[in-house]
């Protein structure tokens, strides 16, 4: 069976991300140190995006912002199962 390419970040990462985003590190530098993708990395960005810019220019990310988008996505996701089974 073929990979799918998905891993999980987890909110150790998240805080990883944040630290070194924060740094002024390159996206392929942070994937590198915490073992993801640079595309997992980018898509972390983009969920933990607190719509304001950063000391360096760059969209700000929070790790907090980011997990409570992914709980609310996964909350989201588990109401939608449940109207499927009653409907």
């Amino acid at each position: 069976m073929a990979k799918s390419g998905f891993t999980w970040v987890s909110y150790e990462d998240r805080k990883a991300i944040e630290k070194l985003y924060n740094r002024n590190e390159s996206v392929r530098s942070i994937a590198a140190q915490i073992g993801k993708s640079y595309v997992t990395v980018y898509a972390e960005l983009k969920r933990g995006y607190t719509g304001k810019d950063n000391e360096f220019g760059r969209k700000d990310y929070s790790a907090k912002t980011a997990q409570m988008r992914l709980f609310q996505k996964m909350s989201e996701l588990h109401e939608g199962e449940k109207k499927c089974e009653e409907g």
